[in-house]
């Protein structure tokens, strides 16, 4: 020993950028990334609309789903898990009407399930709106996970 302290180490590293990383993860969505979120989900309800829907589509809505259920979970926007409940048991039926032993076969929807798909896009906009960045994130992580868990399984998902 040469008698010399050592220097100080600190505990943890410096984050630099640490106050503008809160501020990005603590505002809400702006329009543009709003609009952004909404488009492919719009596109696919105007296609299934349409009797166009193909199975991309499909998938595009139910995920959009399933990520507006995990927000309901979230807590915070409350009092839309009967909304969106209907909307996933729309979703499950033309699903079930569409997959045949061919495939994927187009067909025409239903008024209800027209209905339910619209709801969607404005219940799902009102719910971006109203999230920060951040809370968008671990929505749509939480909602993967989700789908994940339940594609690993091999069980269908369906509304909780």
């Amino acid at each position: 020993m040469n008698g010399r302290k050592k220097p100080r180490q600190p505990r943890w590293p410096a984050c630099s950028g640490t106050i503008s990383r809160a501020i990005l993860n603590a505002t809400r969505l702006t329009a543009t990334e709003i609009e952004q979120v909404l488009e492919p989900v719009e596109a696919g309800v105007t296609a299934m609309r349409q009797g166009q829907g193909a199975t991309d589509d499909w998938s595009t809505i139910a995920s959009a789903c399933t990520v507006a259920l995990t927000i309901e979970e979230q807590g915070v926007v409350r009092g839309l898990r009967g909304h969106l409940q209907a909307i996933d048991t729309a979703l499950q039926s033309i699903a079930k009407r569409c997959h045949t032993a061919n495939g994927w076969q187009r067909t025409a929807l239903y008024f209800h399930e027209i209905d339910a798909l619209n709801d969607l896009v404005f219940l799902y906009r009102h719910q971006l709106e109203a999230l920060s960045a951040a809370e968008f994130r671990r929505a749509v992580s939480l909602a993967t996970a989700r789908v994940t868990q339940a594609e690993a399984h091999g069980q269908l998902l369906e509304a909780a």
